[in-house]
């Protein structure tokens, strides 16, 4: 009888699953020696996402161990109490975590760390039933044998050690030069920075005999990254999106692929890992990170680009699993002085024009209220916005996943004021 009780109690648990869904995400998925300089691997979970956890009480995050075929804990968090435990300790890593989410960071990763890793998440339902979930994400390991890289290697196995004997110098100049070179098409845009030291001995038989080094040449790529581009026009890449330092300094990620590419992206949420309820000085500056998927470029660095010349907006939307956009012709902000007023032109798309109402409004944060309301619309809606009259049609720096009326990532269209949209990019491009 309490085994039948116990295969029930099985079939009921695996049937309330059912449509539910985990995030694990795995940046890049895969790494190479000398080449991927850090491994992102992030565990989150939201209430748009997994409508069947009501609370959530643990997020642990594991990796596949092929000599015993089982899998290894790395990280637990006690959702409630954020107390975090740690069970393996990595050479060079960061950690991050909230209530929700579990971020670790591998820097320089190895053929070791090309596993399978798992991220699990225990709480209950609204009628208190115990659920467990878990999601898999495999990390794949690729040699890279191009010749700079296998020379890298070399030189490495060698100390940062080279000399040179008496016979290498130029018999009409008694001379040498030493240097380390690669064309073009070997030296990778993806290569990690790397100094090589190389010392320079000369083995003298003559006792009137000089020599001296003349010029030392050292040439290597650098890290994830491309050479300073004038705009994400510029970029081409086989990945959807890039993070790139534009001539100007300011470091950008560019969408390359959405009709066209070209988009700087300022804006990006995907799972309530940033908290967006900030003041003026950070929307001013910018915050969030790359990593992690979740920024906001900046209000000054937004001002900057659109004032040196005429830019499109596109805004990307989820909502329940389906894809939508807004694009407007012609967008620009104003300067900090005239309170970051906005600027857009003419609606289309098929997610519903809901910011053209928020045309000439001036931006407002919990604790800079530039609004026409009689309150602080960021106060009275957690968040930061160009709040118009009557406060918002859409809010997308809203509160991650809230159902308040008018508080979460809102676009009225999709979303009313009673959900949120569990996907947002606002890019610009020029025109």
């Amino acid at each position: 009888m309490a085994r039948l009780f116990l295969l029930f109690i099985l079939c009921v648990f695996v049937v309330s699953l059912a449509g539910s869904e985990l995030v694990i995400d795995v940046q890049p998925n895969v790494i190479s020696p000398e080449i991927t300089p850090q491994l992102v691997i992030n565990c989150s979970i939201t209430n748009n996402e997994v409508q069947t956890l009501d609370l959530i009480k643990s997020l642990t995050l594991s990796r596949y161990n092929e000599t015993i075929r089982e899998f290894d804990e790395l990280i637990a968090l006690d959702s409630l109490t954020l107390n975090l435990k740690q069970f393996v300790r990595f050479k060079y890593s960061q950690i991050s975590f909230g209530n929700r989410y579990i971020t670790l960071i591998l820097h320089n990763p190895t053929q070791f760390d090309a596993r399978i890793y798992k991220c699990n998440a225990t709480g209950t339902n609204s009628e208190g039933a115990n659920i467990s979930l878990f999601a898999k994400k495999a990390v794949e390991y690729e040699t890279n044998s191009t010749a700079l890289i296998e020379e890298i290697r070399r030189i490495k196995k060698d100390e940062n050690y080279c000399s040179f004997k008496k016979d290498d110098l130029s018999d009409s100049k008694q001379r040498s030069r030493v240097y380390f070179s690669g064309s073009s098409d070997i030296i990778k845009e993806r290569i990690e920075p790397l100094t090589l030291k190389c010392t320079f001995q000369v083995l003298k038989t003559d006792q009137n005999e000089t020599s001296r080094l003349q010029s030392l040449y050292i040439l290597h790529g650098s890290k994830m990254s491309y050479p300073p581009r004038k705009s994400c026009r510029d970029v081409n890449s086989t990945d959807e999106r890039v993070v790139v330092t534009l001539t100007s300094g300011l470091k950008v990620m560019c969408d390359t692929k959405t009709d066209g590419g070209g988009w700087i992206i300022f804006q990006r949420r995907i799972n309530g890992n940033v908290d967006f309820y900030r003041g003026w000085k950070e929307y001013r500056d910018g915050f969030g990170d790359y990593n992690i998927g979740e920024f906001y470029l900046g209000n000054e660095n937004i001002y900057m680009l659109t004032s040196t010349g005429q830019y499109n907006l596109r805004i990307d939307l989820k909502y329940k699993n389906k894809a939508f956009f807004a694009q407007y012709s012609g967008f620009k902000i104003l300067s900090e002085k005239e309170k970051y007023k906005l600027n857009i032109g003419a609606y289309s798309g098929n997610s519903g024009d809901n910011f053209s109402s928020h045309n000439n409004a001036f931006f407002t944060t919990f604790d800079r209220d530039n609004d026409e309301y009689s309150y602080n619309c960021a106060v009275d809606y957690t968040g930061a916005w160009w709040y118009h009259s009557s406060c918002l049609n859409c809010n997308l720096n809203g509160k991650w996943g809230s159902s308040d009326f008018a508080k979460g990532v809102n676009w009225y269209d999709l979303s009313r004021f009673d959900s949120s949209v569990s996907f947002t990019e606002m890019k610009i491009r020029e025109i």
